[in-house]
């Protein structure tokens, strides 16, 4: 027979969601992931849509991730990691080829909000690639290597 766990008075895990959102050319994934009970659930849907750009265009985006979310009940989004295609600097974009309407909107902000201001991590999606090879993937442990996103 086992004995029960003792604790030592450590705080139990928060209990929340992590949000991640791949922005691409062509298409967006969402996934969101329960940290205290490891689920996760997923979305993908087509980058653009017909008519919208812009605000409109990132909404659509960010009611797919709301979705996903919802699909846990009422558990807090705790932070959100965003990448998008383009050139990223601080909040917003300065050229976003593949999503037209994005540049110079506070994407930062605007996803924020949208998550009860959850902290917000926002890259360039190639970028966000190369780093997780490097940390978790086939770069890793790697001294010198060339990453290429095709």
């Amino acid at each position: 027979m086992h004995e029960p766990l003792k604790t030592t008075g450590a705080a139990a895990p928060r209990q929340g969601l992590l949000l991640a959102i791949d922005v691409g050319g062509t298409k967006t994934q969402v996934a969101c992931y329960n940290i205290a009970h490891p689920r996760m659930n997923t979305r993908i849907l087509a980058t653009h849509a017909d008519g919208l750009s812009g605000v409109p265009a990132l909404q659509r985006i960010l009611d797919a991730a709301h979705a996903c979310v919802a699909e846990f009940g009422d558990l807090p989004v705790l932070s959100v990691a965003a990448v998008f295609p383009g050139v990223v600097r601080g909040p917003t974009l300065l050229m976003a080829p593949n999503t037209p309407g994005f540049e110079r909107l506070d994407l930062q902000g605007l996803i924020a909000q949208a998550f009860g201001n959850a902290p917000v991590a926002l890259d360039n999606d190639v970028k966000a690639g190369a780093l997780a090879e490097v940390r978790w993937g086939s770069l890793a442990g790697v001294d010198n290597a060339i990453y290429l996103n095709l």
